[in-house]
């Protein structure tokens, strides 16, 4: 009766504690609404690692000044069900807690945008059990104070896209030299693909195995209609020959299917990808393109470059229209590759 007693105790005292913990991290949320940090947790411990270069690369802008086709491939990416649920994907965290059953180990992965976006503002890069637990909290807390709109403008605007780049707008001058709102679907997918290895990944120089990840999103752009059959097939060829897309002309029948020697399975891909999530080394410096604003000032470890395009409406808390909403595909998504399995629900 004691150990029952005991778990009982622990299972009502430790969420009460995490509660409480998460408003100790943070007593209100709801002026992100309003305005968007200067500074995150991320960041923070970025700074502190010398290897990062400075001042950071970060540049706010409104939704409605960054590339749909970044918006939509971030999604199908990196949180497939983000309109419909509330800060958590149950499918997802079946799936995770099945895989760690499975390893007999704590893996990662049933991550929505929302939680990324706790994790990215307030808990930084440390890895543990207990800052799962405090992204539970933070979640709801976030979901209840901000529209969704909101959450993904925040999200695309405060995500690491390579060694002190921050933000979308950051990443798309860095990467590849033009404005967020100028990304091509080709771009916007090598993008989103580098996500989860923001410091190991070169989208502008993209590996295979970053090429292949970019044209699974294309594939399931397309599946959800958010990108039209012939652009998605102009820009998977793109990703495979490196030659640019001719959007708008017609098709050459004789280029055939993707070389299937070089094309895994999404299920292999999939694999790849979560060993690569859960091998990422937190601190790992790594190579990165060479930037577009020239070689990384070199200056005082607390300075951030946060200056706005001119061009551009920085507009935190404005207003915007939401990205289309999903539409349920009637027949199971369609796939770039032989045999691949379609994604789940």
């Amino acid at each position: 009766m004691r150990l029952i007693g005991l778990g009982v105790l622990i299972i009502v005292l430790v969420p009460v504690l995490v509660i409480i913990d998460s408003y100790r991290i943070v007593r209100d949320v709801r002026p992100l609404a309003r305005e968007a940090p200067d500074r995150t947790a991320i960041m923070q411990a970025r700074l502190a690692d010398r290897r990062t270069p400075r001042p950071l690369r970060h540049r706010y802008v409104r939704l409605a000044a960054i590339s749909p086709h970044l918006i939509h491939s971030v999604i199908v990416h990196e949180d497939a069900t983000f309109f419909e649920h509330h800060g958590f994907d149950e499918f997802e965290i079946r799936a995770a807690l099945r895989r760690s059953l499975e390893e007999r180990q704590l893996g990662r992965g049933a991550s929505t945008i929302t939680t990324q976006l706790a994790r990215t503002l307030y808990l930084g890069t440390q890895r543990s059990i207990l800052r799962k637990l405090r992204e539970i909290p933070l979640t709801v807390r976030l979901e209840g104070a901000l529209s969704k709109q909101r959450i993904l403008e925040l999200y695309l605007n405060l995500a690491e896209w390579g060694p002190g780049v921050f933000g979308a707008q950051a990443a798309s001058l860095h990467h590849f030299g033009i404005s967020a709102r100028d990304l091509d679907p080709a771009q916007a997918a090598l993008l989103a693909a580098a996500l989860p290895s923001p410091r190991r990944s070169t989208p502008a120089r993209p590996s295979a195995y970053l090429r292949r990840r970019a044209r699974i999103i294309l594939t399931r752009m397309e599946a959800r209609g958010w990108l039209p059959p012939g652009e998605a097939h102009a820009y998977r060829q793109e990703l495979t020959t490196g030659v640019p897309a001719a959007v708008g002309a017609e098709i050459d029948d004789e280029m055939g299917p993707e070389p299937e020697g070089e094309v895994e399975t999404e299920e292999e891909l999939d694999h790849e990808f979560e060993l690569d999530k859960a091998t990422e080394p937190e601190s790992a410096g790594g190579a990165h393109a060479d930037s577009v604003l020239g070689p990384p000032d070199v200056g005082h470890p607390s300075e951030v470059d946060t200056t706005a395009d001119a061009h551009l409406d920085d507009g935190a808390g404005v207003d915007v229209e939401p990205p289309p909403a999903p539409t349920p595909a009637p027949t199971p998504e369609p796939t770039d590759e032989p045999g691949a399995p379609p994604d789940p629900p």
